[in-house]
């Protein structure tokens, strides 16, 4: 597995009120695989190597020029979206003890070569 694109992108705020404010300012990190359909997008969302992934996250951080802030990263299966599984992605489990940071408020995609 390869990492062949970082990029950063500002999370942009859904709703009104603090539960929305504090999901704005979570960071999350998402890994796309190279060539990879709609379909086989949809048909593999349940069955990620997240463990593998997740091993790569100091990497994605040090090429994305980012000091790694010493986050917990927790797969999380709604981490774009609430209601449904259709945005999994990393999220920090421990972001209330570590102060804002570069990551505040960004997401991270991350293409992959498998």
């Amino acid at each position: 597995m390869k990492i062949k694109k970082v990029a950063i992108d500002e999370n942009y705020r859904e709703g009104y009120g603090s539960r929305a404010y504090s999901q704005f300012l979570k960071p999350k990190i998402y890994f796309w695989p190279e060539k990879e359909s709609v379909f086989d997008n949809l048909q593999n969302r349940r069955s990620r190597p997240y463990k593998e992934w997740q091993k790569l996250i100091p990497e994605v951080l040090k090429q994305a020029g980012i000091p790694d802030p010493g986050y917990k990263w927790k797969w999380d299966p709604k981490a774009g979206c609430r209601m449904c599984p259709c945005s999994p992605g990393f999220v920090p489990s421990n972001m209330s003890s570590i102060p804002s940071n570069p990551l505040t408020g960004k997401t991270v995609s991350v293409t992959i070569s498998l």
